[in-house]
């Protein structure tokens, strides 16, 4: 392989949030994550709530994602994403307190004997969010 770079794209919506060469490219697979490096055989995988992690030489590039496709063609990788976020964008502080609300709530629909499923996806998703900037500014 030497020096062969792959190229990776996230596209999100209707925008592509990166494009660039990098060394290798991890995902949240479905049963786990999914290292790609370059000449990876052709494959399509369907992609879970987690992180995105960008490998080059000298940093990692983080992504939330929700959910959504991956597309390998030999040096190229594309993400499509129901939701991509850099982590760069992800505002630690705002997480923190989104939980700290979705907590009260999920008490009082605890105590009003209501269904909180939808709070307590909602939780995870900004758990996964607060992790992933976390570990982007390590």
């Amino acid at each position: 392989m030497g020096d062969r770079k792959l190229t990776v794209e996230v596209v999100a919506a209707d925008k592509v949030l990166y494009a660039e060469e990098a060394d290798m490219v991890v995902v949240p697979g479905y049963e786990g994550e999914l290292g790609i490096l370059p000449l990876h055989i052709p494959m399509v995988s369907i992609l879970t709530r987690g992180e995105i992690r960008i490998k080059h030489k000298d940093h990692i590039d983080y992504f939330y994602i929700e959910d959504g496709f991956l597309e390998v063609k030999e040096d190229r990788a594309v993400i499509l994403a129901s939701e991509a976020i850099p982590a760069q964008e992800i505002e630690p502080e705002v997480e923190l307190k989104a939980q700290e609300e979705i907590k009260r709530m999920i008490e009082q629909a605890k105590e009003k004997g209501e269904d909180f499923s939808s709070l307590l996806e909602e939780l995870n998703r900004s758990l996964t969010r607060l992790r992933v900037a976390r570990k982007a500014k390590k």
